[in-house]
């Protein structure tokens, strides 16, 4: 019953915000840097909601593998949060341009599944370039939940660093914590070096899961993070960096 009762309070969530395009249009950038990016986002979104859903306080417990090109991408998660337990998730999409999947611009579509335990469930989504205008529907037998939002994208196409920031107000019957008020995602991806990463945080700005991995060649890799609930106390008061200095003085 409380699985179920989980399951309703997710999928009934609804999350809207907006954002400002501060940089160039988005179709300048090349396909396969616009799905290595997308499909990243995706990814580190799909996990912060399960996650949240679920309550899952396991620190770094999970790792994405995935590939992109022109056409498309794919995204796979698998970890272990607990002895008896495994989350899997996995997301496929592919670039549409003018016309296909929108009338008047290019998108990114995809779709998913998850599972963990017994409980399984689907996802769709969208990015519709110029601005990126973000819709993610997560589907169960029980309900659906819906992310939806307009997104900020700096950067230049080659080189040089992109980012994707959003803040998203959440509506609906039942929010949980810790978006119980708010959700932001910050993507930064450095071109030169691969480099990536996603920061979700919610409520009092307080970050509460996060990618760090590679782009590069058609591969993406990445390890996902979720702070333990003493760190997410302390990042709430900015106590955290004194935990260290503290330790080793007891240790005197």
């Amino acid at each position: 019953m409380k699985d179920a009762v989980r399951l309703l309070a997710l999928f009934i969530l609804c999350i809207s915000g907006e954002a400002v395009l501060y940089a160039g249009t988005i179709s300048n950038f090349p396909p396969s840097t616009l799905n290595a990016t997308i499909a990243t986002e995706a990814a580190a979104e799909s996990f912060a909601v399960v996650n949240t859903f679920f309550q899952i306080p396991t620190y770094n417990y999970g790792h994405w593998t995935g590939t992109y090109n022109n056409s498309g991408w794919s995204m796979n998660f698998l970890g272990s949060p607990n002895a008896t337990q495994t989350l899997s998730i996995a997301l496929t999409g592919q670039y549409c341009a003018v016309g296909i999947c929108d009338p008047s611009n290019a998108a990114i579509v995809w779709t998913g599944t998850f599972t963990f335990g017994s409980q399984t469930g689907t996802s769709s989504g969208s990015a519709v370039l110029d601005p990126i205008n973000w819709t993610d529907v997560i589907t169960t037998v029980v309900g659906v939940s819906g992310i939806v939002g307009v997104q900020a994208l700096t950067g230049i196409p080659t080189g040089g660093t992109v980012a994707i920031a959003s803040v998203a107000g959440i509506t609906g019957v039942v929010a949980r914590k810790p978006i119980a008020n708010k959700i932001a995602e910050k993507l930064s991806y450095n071109q030169p070096t691969g480099n990536v990463s996603v920061a979700v945080s919610g409520d009092n700005n307080v970050r509460f899961s996060g990618y760090v991995g590679t782009i590069g060649n058609g591969h993406i890799s990445g390890i996902e993070t979720v702070p333990e609930p003493s760190s997410l106390a302390l990042l709430g008061t900015g106590l955290l960096s004194l935990v260290p200095l503290a330790r080793r003085r007891l240790r005197r």
